[in-house]
Order: structure tokens, then C-alpha cells, then sequence
């Protein structure tokens, strides 16, 4: 009889426990976090986090604008604090927001060759009308978008695109580019909610939720505390916002200004139950300087355990944190591995679609992310490809995810606009226009063009891309070339460099392309040329007097080898440049000498000689402020000596380091056979202002040496050596450098030569 009574005891306590629970679970505190946009300061957010996870304070709802967005989706994705900073101070997360090609990704082979563009103009047919558009240099979004989808894909899966069946449900702020208006975002992809709401107007291109445009949240609520309340059913509220007040706007500082004018709302005050807003004291950081991204952490971190004493006593439930890593352990193990099984484009034509596709998977192939990625920027540099977004689909019935490519075709007419700025004879206008298709095969057909005192050009090319196995370019090139020397160089008497020399080149070129490897590529093909130089044999001449005419006939088989991963073509602070390249020349010379010439019967002579030349340039970021860099360039040649001076000289070889140097005629620095080499000593004053000094040191193995009657003849090995010094200071914007160049080359007259410049001068398909 007392054992029932004492069952019925327990009983009853049990019901009474169980009821206690059960009313204390259906009131059970929960706890919404809200985190403001703020660029890079926002980092202080996931110290908040950890904060708050350490002291078991729960996170049961997320909602973020901008920087806050992307720490709190990162969260709601189950990604840990620690997971966290290992992206955001990575030093490839700065090639996220810079747009810059990771250097394993760069893929070198469909590089278009460079020219002297500052401006794009792109066209459209629409009834035999042109409609322009111009193109801004914003920051690509390749890097980004690729990233987020990387990140959240396995997130999308689990919670069938639902934000509510995240790992913690989430809200996130975009604002409609079209009126103005904010949307909240709840469902859907995430790294589309993501990627929208730290869209920042200049920095990046808008994207599309909803068929509609969206920007970066901030601009209509940078700080969601309203969302919160009215989205979720919560009884405590913790803000964290890193936005400070507004600076004064000043004319010199045009990002302060648009900041102003663009973000309008930013709740002071929560509008709803009880909460605290916590502000991390973090010091001003531009918007996407996330190089101090640690010690941020570490005061948002700081700030919150230092506001713990404010609120913690008003929440009474606790999380340990082992529960939390425990539930997200569970949470990311419902998700599925990422290999690539089939591919759909869309918004482009069949043969533009299977041009894309042939690109990224081979049939019946499965690939892995990083297969992809690969494959993936092998495609964004695909030059008739305007815009493309990725996604990763799963595929429950085949067990593979699919990636779908939204792609937008460029418009297939292009202008660019361009030159070359100097102080002095060299400035020079460039003008391209371009024909872009894209089918079953990528074409490119391009009339290029340079007008100035010193340099004109006018080349007409076409480039046919087979981006299928095998991978292949042909390039088709004709055109025309003139260098003025004349109106650059005001030599003496007795200098070894003419003061009058025009040297002409028409050509037609035809190279074929492979790559070797993502960085590198090999080509060769044939040069069919007519060369004629123009020049007085003597430096002392009167205005009757009739300069030599040599000229020169014939072909040029070559093969080249290079790799290229330098950040700049000069001036560049990383990477390695190497170029490997054998020519065959033969023709026939064609000399008709001047009044100035002591030979005086013309000739016709026939030549053959082969040429090898390796070029090296290395750079190496020893620090935040300072590269080091190592040229060398040697060659080797059998050229044969051509009826005069000027001649040979102007078929030898040459070394030219720096952009003063290549735009230069130094016949001190040419020769059949040489050695060269030296330093580049680059400090980094300001952002993009750098500071260069340089010293080469040429020695000419085989060197060729002016005879008493203007002929050539050779020297004996190792007789002569030069020396080129260079200073600059450059700063380098999109369009190109601006430059304060002082260079001074020995046995060169003038031995010092001075410019400011602006841009680069870049040569059509120079022979000699």
C-alpha cells in the first residue's frame, strides 16, 4: 500500500515537472540579433557573436543590412566565428571585392592583347541604328559572385531556399534600384540575398531578385531593428551597428558625399519590445579595407563581453556553447557534397549556349567545385560574354548538383579610346574599333590605330577562339607601322644615334595559339614583312641632302613560349613575367645610299639568320610598402652585317626594361648577342602612388661597331658594356599611370632624358 502511494507521489511530480518544462519552453526567451552595414568595420560583428556564444547568450533569429548581411548570413548558414575570420582575413577575400583574378584561376592564354584604352564605347544593331552605351570601370563581380555561391550552395539545399529552415532563420535587406523602396528578404538563394545587400553602388554591379535590380541594403535601412520586430516573434533584441555619424561632406572627397546622400535610414532606437544597441568604437576603415580585419574582430569582441553586464541578466535562458557547435554539426551534416553533374545556360542563343557549355562540363562528366572553378573563370574572361551569375541546383533524382549560368552576350560592337600623354614628341591618340561574335566559336575582328608625331599604326586583325578540346587560338594580323625618331631626339655631332631616322614595317602575321597551363601559353606562325628605314649616314647634313634607303623582304617563321602573371605590363609590383622566343628571318636587302653615304652604288643582297631571346622579369612583395624586382634578358644571334650601320643596328636585338626605354631608339642597348640585367627597387608611398628605382647593367657579347665609311663590322666578345638608371614616380589608375619618369642611359647623347606621361604607348606588332 505505501509503495503505490509513493509511485503515486512520483507520479504526480513527474506530470508536474513535465508541465513546469513545458511551460517554460513555450515561453522561453528568444533572442534576435540585428547587424548594421558599415563596410569593412562590420567585422566587428562576428566578435560580437563570439562574444555572445562564449557567455551562452542564444541567437535564435538574424537579421543584417550590407557587411551585417554577409556575417549574418554566413552565420544562419552554420558557419562558425572561427570559420568566419578565416575567410574575411584571408588575403583572397581582397580579390572578392577588388575583382582581381586569384592567380591560380588567372587563365593567361585568353588574355586579348593590351593597347592603350582609356574608354569603351559598346554598340547595338537595332534597325541599322548604333545605340551606345559606356562602360564604367566598376569592380568585376566574378570573384564575388562565384564565392557566395561557394559558400551558401549546401545551405540552399538544406533549407529548400527557405530562410526560416536556415541553421538560424534570417532576414536580409536589398533596396529596388527602381524606386527606391526596401525589400526584405526571405526566401530564395541566399547568396542572392547576400550578394544584393552589400551591392554598394560604384563598387559593384547591381543583381537581380524577383526580376528586379537590387543594391546594397544600406541605402534605405542600414541598421533592420524594425525587421525584426516585425518578422519574428522575439522578446529581446541585441543590435550591433558600426555606422558612426555622418562626416561632412567636402569637394575633394566624393565616396564621403554619396555615402550621405544614399543611406537615409538608421534606427537609433528599437522600435519594439526591450533589447540594447551595442556600438564597437572601431576606428574609421574605407569600405572595403579589410586588411585590419583581426583587430576589428577583436573590438567588437571586446565591446560586447564589456556590454554583457548591461542586458545579461535580462535574459535568463542560457546556450552552452558545446549545444551550439553541436546543433550545427547536425545542421550541416543534412547537406550534400558539391560535384557538378550537368550544365544549363541561359539568355543566350543554342550556339552561344553550347559555345559556354562545351567550357564547363564534357558529357557524361562529373566534376568537383574546384574542377569548376577552373572551368569557371576559364569562361569570365571570355571577352563576348557581358554578364554572368552562377547558381548550384541539386539534382535528388541524377545525386549531383547542376550549375545554371545566367549570361548576358556584349554588345558586338565596341569603340575604344586612348593614348598616350607626354611631355614630349611621343603623345600619340589610339583608336580601336572592334566586330565581336559569339557562336560555335569565339571572333574577334578588330581595326587598331595610333596617330601622333612620333608613332603611326594602322592594323587590321582577326582572332578565331576554340575553347574545346583542344584549345585553341588563330590570329590573323596586316597592317602598317611608322616610328619618327626624328621629331624625339636632338643628338650631336658625333653621336652614335642618328638625329633623322624613320623606320616603316608592313607586315602580315599568322599565329597560332595553346595553352600550357593556366598561367602560360605556347604560339608560333609566320611574318611576312617589308621593312624600309630611312636615315642620314652622318649626323651633320644639309636641308638638299638625300638620306639613305634601306630596305628589307622577307620572312620570319617564329615560336614563343610565355608566362605572365605579373599584376601590371610595367610598373608591376608581383608576379613573374618569362618569354622564350625563337625567330628565323630571310630575305633580301634592298640599299640605296644617301647623299651623306661614302658608299654610293645601290645593292641587292640576300640574308638568313636565326635569332633566340629569353626575357625574365620577377617581382617580390617583400613587405606592405616595398617590391623587389630581377630583370634578365639575354639573346643570341647569327645575324649577318647589312651594307650599313644604322641597318645592322636596327636588325639586332634589343633590351628595353622600362616603358621609356621600349618607346626609345638606344643603339647602345642593341646588339646581335647580349646579356642584361638588373634591380627594381618599387615603394609603395600611397595606395597606388609608387616610387621606382632601377639599374640595369647591359654587356654585349657579339656587339656590332660603327666603321670610318658608315659600315658595319663586328667587335671582339665581351668589349662593351652600358648602364640605364630609372627613376619614376608613378600612380596607377584604371586608365593607366601617371607618370614622372627620369631616365639616363651611358654612351647615349643625351645621356639624361626626362618625362611626364600619361598612359602607355604600346606598338602594333613591332618586328625590329
Amino acid at each position: 500500500m505505501k509503495s503505490i502511494k509513493f509511485m503515486d507521489v512520483i507520479l504526480k511530480k513527474a506530470v508536474f515537472f513535465i508541465f513546469i518544462l513545458a511551460v517554460f519552453s513555450a515561453n522561453a526567451q528568444k533572442v534576435g540579433l540585428v547587424l548594421s552595414g558599415g563596410g569593412a568595420k562590420g567585422l566587428a560583428h562576428i566578435g560580437a557573436i563570439r562574444a555572445l556564444e562564449e557567455k551562452g547568450i542564444p541567437i535564435d533569429y538574424i537579421a543584417g543590412t550590407s557587411i551585417g548581411a554577409i556575417v549574418g548570413g554566413l552565420y544562419a548558414a552554420g558557419y562558425s566565428t572561427e570559420e568566419m575570420e578565416a575567410i574575411f582575413c584571408n588575403p583572397e577575400f581582397d580579390n572578392i571585392l577588388t575583382g582581381k583574378m586569384e592567380g591560380d584561376y588567372y587563365f593567361f592564354f585568353k588574355q586579348q592583347e593590351v593597347n592603350s584604352t582609356w574608354l569603351q564605347l559598346k554598340f547595338d544593331m537595332d534597325s541599322a541604328i548604333f545605340l551606345p552605351s559606356l562602360t564604367f570601370n566598376i569592380v568585376s563581380p566574378h570573384q564575388m559572385d562565384f564565392a557566395f555561391m561557394e559558400y551558401f550552395s549546401k545551405s540552399d539545399y538544406i533549407s529548400k531556399n527557405n530562410f526560416d529552415s536556415l541553421f538560424i532563420p534570417f532576414r536580409c535587406i536589398v533596396t529596388d534600384a527602381t524606386n527606391g523602396k526596401e525589400v526584405v528578404v526571405d526566401k530564395g538563394p541566399l547568396k542572392d540575398a547576400v550578394r544584393a545587400s552589400m551591392t554598394y553602388p560604384i563598387y559593384f554591379n547591381p543583381i537581380r531578385i524577383d526580376s528586379n535590380l537590387v543594391y546594397d541594403g544600406g541605402i534605405v535601412n542600414n541598421f533592420p531593428l524594425d525587421v525584426m520586430c516585425n518578422d519574428f516573434d522575439i522578446d529581446y533584441i541585441i543590435g550591433v551597428t558600426v555606422t558612426k555619424p555622418k562626416k561632412e561632406s567636402t569637394e575633394d572627397n566624393i565616396i564621403t558625399t554619396l555615402i550621405n546622400i544614399m543611406v537615409q535610414k538608421e534606427h537609433s532606437t528599437i522600435p519594439c519590445k526591450t533589447g540594447i544597441i551595442v556600438r564597437p568604437n572601431v576606428p574609421d576603415l574605407a569600405l572595403t579595407d579589410f586588411k585590419e580585419g583581426g583587430k576589428t574582430i577583436e573590438i567588437g569582441y571586446q565591446t560586447m563581453l564589456d556590454s554583457l553586464s548591461l542586458f545579461e541578466d535580462k535574459i535568463s535562458r542560457r546556450l552552452p556553447i558545446d549545444t551550439v557547435a553541436s546543433r550545427r554539426q547536425e545542421y550541416r551534416k543534412k547537406a550534400k557534397e558539391i560535384l557538378i553533374g550537368s550544365v544549363k545556360v541561359m539568355g543566350l542563343n543554342p550556339s552561344q549556349s553550347i559555345f559556354i557549355e562545351n567550357i564547363i562540363l564534357e558529357k557524361n562528366e562529373i566534376i568537383t567545385l574546384e574542377e569548376l572553378k577552373v572551368r569557371y573563370f576559364r569562361l569570365v574572361v571570355e571577352d563576348k560574354i557581358e554578364n554572368i551569375y552562377p547558381y548550384l541546383v541539386y539534382d535528388s533524382i541524377a545525386n549531383y548538383y547542376e550549375i545554371i549560368l545566367h549570361a548576358t552576350p556584349v554588345k558586338p560592337f565596341q569603340a575604344n579610346f586612348g593614348g598616350y600623354v607626354s611631355a614630349n614628341a611621343y603623345s600619340t591618340f589610339f583608336l580601336q574599333l572592334q566586330y565581336k561574335y559569339l557562336g560555335l566559336q569565339s571572333i574577334t575582328a578588330a581595326v587598331d590605330a595610333y596617330f601622333g608625331r612620333f608613332y603611326n599604326s594602322v592594323v587590321l586583325s582577326t582572332r578565331l577562339d576554340y575553347l574545346k578540346k583542344p584549345t585553341f587560338f588563330q590570329h590573323i594580323k596586316t597592317g602598317y607601322n611608322r616610328w619618327n625618331y626624328f621629331n624625339t631626339y636632338r643628338s650631336f655631332v658625333g653621336s652614335e644615334t642618328p638625329s633623322y631616322l624613320i623606320h616603316e614595317e608592313t607586315f602580315f602575321d599568322y599565329n597560332i595559339a595553346f595553352p600550357t597551363a593556366n598561367k602560360s601559353k605556347i604560339y608560333g606562325g609566320f611574318t611576312i614583312m617589308h621593312v624600309k628605314d630611312r636615315y642620314y649616314q652622318s649626323n651633320v647634313y644639309l636641308k638638299e641632302d638625300v638620306y639613305d634607303n634601306n630596305r628589307f623582304n622577307g620572312i620570319s617563321p617564329f615560336i614563343v613560349y610565355e608566362y605572365n602573371t605579373s599584376d601590371y605590363k610595367y610598373f608591376s609590383t608581383e608576379g613573374l613575367h618569362l618569354k622564350v622566343k625563337l625567330n628565323y628571318f630571310e630575305g633580301s636587302e634592298i640599299n640605296v645610299p644617301g647623299s651623306t653615304s661614302i658608299v654610293t652604288e645601290s645593292s641587292i643582297e640576300n640574308h638568313n639568320w636565326f635569332a633566340m631571346s629569353c626575357f625574365l622579369h620577377k617581382a617580390f612583395p617583400l613587405g606592405k610598402w616595398y617590391s623587389l624586382g630581377i630583370v634578365a634578358h639575354a639573346t643570341y644571334s647569327n645575324l649577318p652585317l647589312f651594307k650599313s650601320y644604322n641597318a645592322t643596328k636596327l636588325r639586332s636585338q634589343f633590351f628595353a626594361p622600362t616603358h621609356e626605354s621600349n618607346i626609345a631608339y638606344l643603339p647602345a642597348f642593341r646588339d646581335p648577342c647580349f646579356i642584361a640585367g638588373g634591380l627594381s627597387n618599387t615603394f609603395k608611398i600611397y595606395k597606388k602612388m609608387q616610387l621606382r628605382l632601377e639599374g640595369y647593367y647591359y654587356q654585349s657579347i657579339i656587339s656590332i661597331v660603327k666603321n670610318a665609311d658608315y659600315t658595319p663590322s663586328y667587335s671582339q666578345f665581351f668589349k662593351r658594356y652600358s648602364i640605364m638608371a630609372y627613376a619614376s614616380l608613378a600612380y596607377t589608375t584604371k586608365l593607366g599611370p601617371i607618370s614622372l619618369n627620369l631616365s639616363w642611359y651611358s654612351h647615349n647623347d643625351p645621356n639624361f632624358m626626362f618625362n611626364l606621361s600619361f598612359g602607355y604607348l604600346l606598338f602594333n606588332n613591332k618586328i625590329f
